[in-house]
């Protein structure tokens, strides 16, 4: 076989066999690129197929586009027409009102002319006179238009723009204050507004009684009746803060403490430390109150400010101490809030109102001994400190402070000279 294939001139058979094989598989190549040009055929086929499809449905969205296009404008056309009508029909009825403004005035400036004055009231002359001038200004100048409905819908936008400025201020004002209160956790016990105006004095309070009666009332008995008129009436949110410290003060002092009023005595400067309540066992509590509405809630920074100044007195008086941080109030401390004051292990007292409680100070003076008793409008009441161990108390009624030897302190308003 090899003489053979050498003298036909073939290749030897190795190579015949390699040569076999790539013939092979060139065939299965060709075949199979066959395969996919069919395949990709189809799938042309297909997406022309597809394409027509998307054509003929944009052809039917744009005719049902169009068919709305027509119908909006011929909506328009209709609205633009009535509109118009409206409009004239606005225009007669404002030159009705006017008419009839015109014709009312006048006929008010026909009264006024027919007035009689009392000679004698030169006030009641001169206001019929500035009101016969202002109206006939008014019919002048063409003013009237501010009285009639033309003017209603201009009237609403400047009142909608002022209400947006002020809605806008309002917001404005209202962060910075919350921004000053994270600042300034006491802030808001200052700039709560008034609830009602008391201003105790011999006039204002003699106002329910007659002057002659008033007058022969003795000092004890019209001090008895400004006292009761300041229990039951109507303060401040200053001096409702100031007797709730008072309350709950008086309130421990049942329980056996000895409490200072360091609200009272620090005044602004209380670093959130109303009372600061001595146990006869050692303990102590820092207690920190809030007599606000009960729609208020308390929030998580008043809290902060307490833990904090709790931590400062301890470490000012002794890290021994055990001191007790606690936080009194009329309203509701909010979820985080409550939540910050039992992790930080403060006493929470909710829902506490401002109740009964001794108001009258009974003071003995350090320099000449003499015994003086205090109310709550007198000039020194929120400056006079009470010390039981000095035989210092406080009254309920004049009664019991006249009694124990008291007399009231003689000057009554610090603004009063």
């Amino acid at each position: 076989m090899g003489l053979i294939d050498s003298l036909l001139g073939l290749p030897p058979e190795a190579e015949r066999v390699k040569m076999k094989a790539e013939y092979v598989h060139l065939v299965e190549s060709v075949n199979k690129a066959r395969a996919e040009y069919s395949a990709l055929s189809q799938s042309i086929t297909t997406a022309k197929a597809d394409l027509a499809a998307l054509s003929a449905n944009k052809a039917r969205e744009v005719g049902r586009l169009q068919e709305y296009r027509d119908k909006i404008a011929a909506r328009e056309k209709r609205l633009s027409t009535e509109s118009a009508r409206l409009q004239q029909k606005v225009h007669h009825w404002n030159d009705h009102f006017n008419g009839l403004y015109q014709k009312g005035i006048g006929r008010i400036l026909e009264v006024l002319s027919q007035v009689s004055v009392n000679p004698n009231d030169p006030v009641a002359a001169k206001a019929i006179k500035e009101t016969s001038a202002n109206l006939e200004y008014l019919i002048d100048r063409g003013r009237l238009d501010i009285f009639c409905p033309s003017n209603a819908g201009d009237l609403r936008k400047i009142l909608a723009n002022e209400k947006r400025q002020a809605a806008a201020d309002r917001d404005y004002y209202r962060a910075v204050l919350e921004h000053l209160e994270d600042l300034l956790p006491g802030l808001t016990d200052l700039i709560m507004p008034e609830e009602a105006s008391t201003g105790f004095n011999n006039n204002t309070e003699a106002h329910t009684i007659p002057e002659d009666q008033w007058n022969e009332l003795g000092s004890s008995e019209r001090s008895a009746i400004m006292l009761h008129r300041y229990m039951h009436g109507k303060r401040t949110w200053w001096q409702v803060g100031h007797d709730y410290e008072l309350f709950v003060g008086q309130e421990y002092e049942k329980q056996g403490y000895t409490v200072e009023y360091y609200g009272e005595k620090k005044n602004i400067h209380d670093w959130g430390r109303d009372l600061i309540c001595h146990h006869p066992d050692g303990h102590r509590l820092v207690v920190q109150c809030k007599c606000w509405a009960h729609y208020k809630e308390i929030y998580e920074r008043h809290i902060f400010q307490l833990f904090g100044t709790s931590f400062l007195y301890k470490r000012e008086q002794n890290q021994l101490l055990h001191v007790k941080p606690v936080f009194v109030t009329s309203t509701t401390l909010s979820p985080d809030a409550m939540n910050i004051a039992n992790t930080l292990g403060i006493q929470v007292i909710e829902n506490k109102a401002l109740g009964h409680y001794k108001p009258i100070k009974c003071n003995i003076s350090r320099a000449t001994n003499e015994r003086i008793y205090h109310l709550p409008w007198d000039q020194q009441y929120r400056t006079t400190m009470i010390e039981p161990k000095r035989g210092e108390f406080f009254a309920e009624t004049i009664e019991e402070a006249e009694s124990s030897g008291f007399k009231h302190a003689m000057r009554y308003l610090a603004a009063e000279e």
